[in-house]
């Protein structure tokens, strides 16, 4: 029975050896249930990749979008004409960094309902 043990515990470790090195091999009884998580998980994002891009654009628009909205309304809180005169300038930044942003999120998607 020693022999035996020996013996699985080297044909064990060769295994693990074989599956360490193509891990896209593994059969599914061996993985781990992480592992098959994971799996899952990747073919998913695969099948919905365009879906994740537009979301992700989306939310990165609305960020910068609310940041340069709460600029602007910094700008217009200035008391004197003075500063409110220096700061016109960042206001047109703010509309062309927004009609920028529109413009780049229909190029995206635009460019996803082609693939």
């Amino acid at each position: 029975m020693r022999i035996d043990g020996d013996v699985a515990d080297v044909i064990n470790k060769s295994k693990n050896d074989f599956y360490e090195k193509y891990e896209y091999l593994k059969p599914d009884i061996e993985k781990s249930w992480l592992e098959e998580k994971w799996d899952s998980a990747c073919e998913w994002c695969k099948e919905h990749w365009k879906e994740i891009l537009i979301t992700v654009t989306i939310v990165i628009e609305a960020v910068l979008a609310i940041e340069m909205v709460t600029s602007v309304s910094k700008l217009a809180n200035f008391g004197t004409s003075n500063q409110l005169l220096i700061n016109i300038p960042r206001t047109f930044e703010f509309t062309s960094g927004l009609s920028g942003l529109f413009s780049l999120n229909g190029s995206i998607i635009n460019w996803l309902k082609e693939k």
